[in-house]
């Protein structure tokens, strides 16, 4: 049951950054915010944040909190581009 728990959290807070909810820079809530919210341990709440940071949607600092990535800007380069 945990696993899917996880995912969705995972998905729910993944949507709300493409939302918009969450932008570049910001800080998701708390571990124990979130915990709360979703009505799970905080040990759901750290894999669901492991996702994220795989993605590399957020990253997170010990001590400091959860922080929203900017989105990575990929440009293929099948023609040539003269300066």
């Amino acid at each position: 049951m945990s696993t899917v728990l996880y995912r969705n959290i995972a998905d729910d807070l993944r949507q709300q950054i493409k939302d918009g909810v969450y932008n570049e820079g910001d800080k998701l809530p708390s571990e124990r915010h979130l915990c709360e919210h979703y009505e799970a341990s905080r040990i759901t709440i750290r894999q669901a944040l492991e996702l994220l940071e795989q993605e590399q949607l957020v990253v997170r600092r010990h001590g400091k909190g959860t922080f929203v990535l900017p989105s990575k800007y990929n440009q293929l380069l099948n023609d040539l581009y003269s300066f």
